[in-house]
């Protein structure tokens, strides 16, 4: 599925628009997708305090398996679905959401001290930078 004008399209070539129906099942399943790995992602960001400060060091192996997560979890999956949003409507909805799901996951990392430890400056790179693009932070 790719986005042409504001409609979604099939990717096979010559092919018609989806119908207003399967263009808000599209739209839905994506700002829940987005809603619901955010919402784990700052989840995540929890478990790394706490395993951080009350249970693991830092360089523990569970502990890097969940920064690991982490990455792949914002890089992979969240960041390419918040990029796809940008410029496909003209609707408030899809500019507007992209700054609160970044700015939630941003906020979590700001409360619990992700941003400031050196050991997670890599790990926290692709969120820096989504909050600087998407809201300015």
């Amino acid at each position: 599925i790719t986005i042409v004008d504001d409609k979604f399209m099939p990717r096979d070539s010559g092919a018609n628009a989806y119908d207003d129906e399967t263009s808000d099942a599209i739209a839905y399943a994506m700002i829940i997708q987005t809603k619901s790995l955010s919402q784990l992602a700052v989840n995540m960001i929890d478990w790394l305090s706490v395993l951080d400060k009350a249970i693991y060091s830092p360089s523990d192996e569970l502990s890097s398996l969940t920064r690991c997560v982490f990455v792949d979890l914002v890089s992979v999956r969240i960041l390419p679905i918040i990029q796809s949003l940008h410029g496909i409507s003209s609707h408030e909805l899809f500019h507007e959401f992209p700054k609160e799901i970044i700015g939630e996951i941003y906020g979590a990392a700001t409360r619990n001290g992700l941003l400031e430890k050196n050991e997670n400056i890599l790990l926290s790179a692709p969120l820096r930078v989504a909050a600087q693009t998407t809201t300015g932070i």
